[in-house]
């Protein structure tokens, strides 16, 4: 057998498991706490003076922030702290020089947010 057909199989189980654990109610919430994290992460980044949106659009988890210039040793600095600063988007495109898309989930609290967002203000010029 085809270890891609068991991997399906493992994914489609665990996600089987997974949302009839939660149900439509338990559904509804974990997609609610993820939109609320991430904008609150998104608001709370962009208040950072080195910081600005990339987007007025909508978004649900994800979104692209850019730094101007990003130091050389802020991805360094940032998993020394503890974070995964977010992904650098330049490396497939050069127009996004600086921008990093970042995502969050519901499984982050609101401190472990605001201690991202003031880590990374240290790390930035």
């Amino acid at each position: 057998t085809s270890n891609i057909c068991s991997n399906q199989a493992l994914c489609a189980l665990t996600a089987t498991i997974y949302l009839s654990l939660l149900g439509p109610v338990g559904l509804n919430e974990v997609a609610l706490s993820t939109v609320q994290n991430s904008h609150y992460l998104f608001s709370q980044l962009t208040r950072i003076p080195s910081v600005k949106a990339c987007s007025d659009d909508p978004f649900f988890h994800e979104f692209v922030i850019n730094l101007g210039a990003i130091p050389p040793d802020f991805f360094t600095n940032m998993k020394r702290k503890g974070f995964i600063p977010g992904f650098s988007l330049a490396q497939y495109d050069p127009c996004y020089s600086g921008s990093l898309l970042l995502y969050t989930s519901e499984l982050r609290t609101k401190e472990e947010l605001d201690q991202f967002c003031t880590e990374m203000e240290e790390c930035l010029p």
